[in-house]
């Protein structure tokens, strides 16, 4: 139970921190930088910590958190043995009680929403498959004993419910109506609002966020309350929206304490308001704590006896429960700061550098990103920024390397020595060596890979087994073997594995190897031109201008093998099969869809495709430390944790991790689980008549072959950005007929040069 009084001990506490750096928001919310401990001479952080879930048969979906009238927290969720259920704890999470279940004739109901309210009970939106596509939608009320009453309805029971502390419901239908409805029938008792995002309660009001603003009603009348400026600013400061896109969880959270003081949940940490009031207060930092995971999606929140607890769905949909404990001990701020900057958005490193400040809370992790997509910044731009700063004796401490001159780099001293940490792992779990020390000079490992990809064909053996360069491509497509929306794509597929083999010894590029690249790639491309129907012709066109926008607006790469291998299954997006698929195999999930795709095909098979290239890899989140860093202990802590058995198995990222043990756990210890092998299925609707095929895990025969090919990979593919878009923006130049083919090359190697000199 939450003790009366603690709301103003906690504001004298909120002042204190205020001395110390923690943010007191206005009318605009955003992170805090973290301070100096030293400096600020404070003490006092909720760190957080993972909370067992109780025990039960199967996968454990959650719906809601809910502090109960008696003191106990009371989780409601479902499992296969016991359907839609409760479980309590009068421990805060140590320990947890079954205390209720729906009956059975409740178990082949699918819930779409639950919720509590707190003497225990609670209600429920739910649909029940009647066979032949046909549906039934139900209102499901509850007691805190289970004992539960159905009412059937007629519209689709999807949207939010919401309880307020005097039992009354609110729901928002999944097209953003509110209403106040019975919490016994779901009956409509008032229209709240329309056009809503997302819905929260707190004391006697609804707050319904849309995409203006904060709209505060009265459940019990109906009628607008004034509304809240200090709340509304912070939630929308910037270009914020509220919008679910995602069935696993919820942008935001909220809840409200025993004093009728709100507290929302968001990726940027917890906070807390008093409605009506001037300000809002950030009680815990997500950038210090896994709220800032982007692998993670919030489902729901409560507080209780001034501890948070965020059940929240992780990047396997595994739902899971995180609590946030006040710690008076601990700085209030981390004592050290590193900074860790990449060219663009590396999601996998952001959620490891979650995990590493879990680890280290001593530590803060600031990640920056070079090309954020919306500033119109270039790759060229974004390391002349970098080189300024780091010449200069500043910059960033750790380095993602992916897209910059890493060779370039250590020859000039700006990379600090990898060589011990790599001994370390090396000891610890071992390395696959042909990857993690590809950059060795006899001065020491300048910079390691921390995952890799391997670039590959599969498809119809008649096709792949003649592939040994990038000729006897074309000579195969010859006889339309490759999807179009495949060989849209070639250029960027093949070019960093190819581009490793045009250097001189010099460090130039070799023409005669471009030319031959631009030459092969132009004529797949006019082949299959002169070979589409009009109507194909105009999809091509609209679809590449398509590509390059969203390339342009999200700063992003098209590296999902399944996005190419549709047309193996039945259809690409143009409406075209094929025998042949070419890119880079970067997960064990695309590792077990070819296999699946190989084993239930006749005369299949896969092998390492690397275009001009042979034995190359792809180096993913390649990591280095400046020579100029001043906290040299700390991030070799921080890449050795990079480079972790743990960090190599949870890992959201691209890649497969180059940590020994890691790869061998990702390969043999199957996270689909099961004696047999799970399987999942896909399907894709790209003819009148469907398709559906069965993903299941790969044979031991499979990995091992596998794990071969892996150890065969002893060439670094070519990264460097600049270059990198120089190179596809000529050839698609050339492929449009605007320059000739030795013009691109030509192009290309005055640009390039022309950069180099600068």
């Amino acid at each position: 139970m939450v003790k009366k009084g603690w709301v103003q001990e906690r504001r004298r506490t909120s002042r204190k921190r205020l001395v110390a750096g923690a943010l007191i928001l206005g009318l605009a919310a955003g992170t805090p930088e973290p301070l100096d401990a030293a400096q600020s001479g404070a003490s006092g952080r909720y760190l957080e910590t993972d909370v067992n879930l109780p025990e039960t048969q199967g996968r454990l979906e959650l719906y809601d958190i809910k502090r109960l009238d008696d003191g106990k927290l009371r989780l409601l969720g479902s499992d296969e043995e016991n359907g839609m259920s409760a479980w309590d704890s009068a421990d805060g999470g140590d320990t947890w009680e079954l205390a209720a279940s729906l009956p059975q004739e409740y178990e082949n109901l699918y819930f779409t929403e639950a919720t509590l309210r707190a003497d225990g009970g609670g209600a429920g939106l739910a649909m029940e498959n009647l066979g032949s596509s046909e549906e039934q939608y139900c209102f499901v009320s509850f007691d805190a004993q289970g004992n539960a009453v159905c009412t059937e309805e007629e519209r689709p029971t999807f949207g939010q419910l919401k309880f307020l502390q005097d039992g009354s419901l609110v729901w928002m239908s999944a097209n953003g109506e509110v209403y106040s409805v019975s919490p016994e029938n779901g009956e409509s008792i008032n229209l709240l609002g329309s056009g809503a995002d997302i819905i929260a309660t707190c004391g006697s009001e609804a707050l319904l966020l849309m995409d203006n603003g904060v709209q505060r009603v009265d459940v019990a009348s109906g009628e607008p309350i004034v509304r809240d400026d200090a709340l509304e600013g912070a939630l929308f400061a910037g270009s914020v929206s509220y919008e679910i896109n995602s069935s696993s969880g919820y942008p935001i959270l909220f809840t409200e304490d025993e004093e009728g003081r709100l507290y929302y949940c968001t990726s940027e940490g917890i906070f807390s308001h008093v409605m009506g009031g001037g300000v809002l207060e950030q009680i815990v930092d997500g950038s210090l704590n896994a709220l800032s995971d982007p692998s993670r999606s919030l489902v729901a929140m409560e507080i209780a006896d001034q501890n948070f607890y965020v059940i929240y769905s992780d990047a396997d949909g595994m739902h899971k429960l995180m609590k946030f404990l006040y710690d008076s001990d601990i700085s209030s701020v981390p004592g050290k700061t590193l900074t860790i900057y990449s060219l663009r958005e590396d999601q996998g490193i952001r959620q490891m550098i979650v995990l590493f400040q879990k680890e280290h809370p001593d530590i803060f992790v600031k990640y920056e990103v070079g090309m954020s997509g919306t500033d119109g910044m270039t790759s060229s731009d974004a390391l002349r920024t970098l080189n300024t700063e780091i010449l200069s004796g500043g910059g960033p401490d750790v380095l993602i390397l992916d897209g910059m001159p890493v060779e370039s780099y250590a020859k000039k001293g700006v990379l600090a020595d990898l060589s011990g940490i790599l001994d370390e792992v090396k000891a610890e779990d071992g390395l696959l060596e042909n990857i993690a020390y590809t950059y060795q000079t006899e001065d020491g490992v300048p910079a390691v890979p921390s995952r890799f990809g391997v670039p590959v064909a599969f498809g119809e053996t008649e096709f792949v087994s003649p592939l040994s360069d990038l000729v006897s491509l074309a000579d195969v497509q010859k006889q339309g073997a490759m999807s179009i929306t495949n060989i849209l794509l070639l250029p960027e597929i093949l070019y960093s594995a190819s581009a490793a083999s045009w250097k001189n010894e010099d460090g130039t590029i070799n023409s005669e190897k471009l030319y031959e690249f631009i030459h092969v790639l132009r004529g797949i491309y006019s082949d299959m031109r002169e070979n589409a129907s009009p109507e194909t012709l105009t999809w091509v066109d609209t679809y590449r201008a398509e590509m390059k926008k969203f390339k342009q607006e999200e700063n992003l790469e098209l590296k999902d093998l399944v996005f190419y291998y549709m047309g193996l299954l039945d259809k690409d997006l143009s409406g075209n099969t094929a025998q042949l698929c070419t890119g880079t195999l970067y997960s064990i999930d695309e590792l077990s869809g070819i296999s699946s795709i190989c084993r239930q095909k006749e005369s299949c098979e896969m092998n390492v495709y690397a275009g001009q290239g042979d034995g190359v890899f792809q180096p993913v989140a390649t990591l280095g430390i400046s020579a100029a860093s001043k906290e040299q202990e700390a991030s070799l802590i921080l890449v050795k944790y990079l480079l972790s058995q743990e960090a190599g198995i949870r890992n959201g990222g691209l890649g497969f991790p180059v940590n020994a043990a890691a790869f061998t756990s990702v390969l043999y210890d199957a996270k689909w689980g099961e004696e047999n092998g799970p399987s999942y299925g896909f399907s894709y609707e790209g003819s009148e008549e469907g398709f559906r095929i069965t993903f299941s895990w790969p044979t031991q025969e499979e990995l091992e072959r596998f794990s071969e090919m892996v150890a065969e990979l002893t060439v670094c593919a070519d990264t460097q950005l600049v270059q990198q878009e120089v190179v596809l923006e000529e050839i698609q130049n050339c492929m449009d007929g605007l320059i000739g083919e030795e013009d691109a090359v030509n192009r290309i190697m005055q640009r390039i040069n022309l950069y180099l000199m600068e």
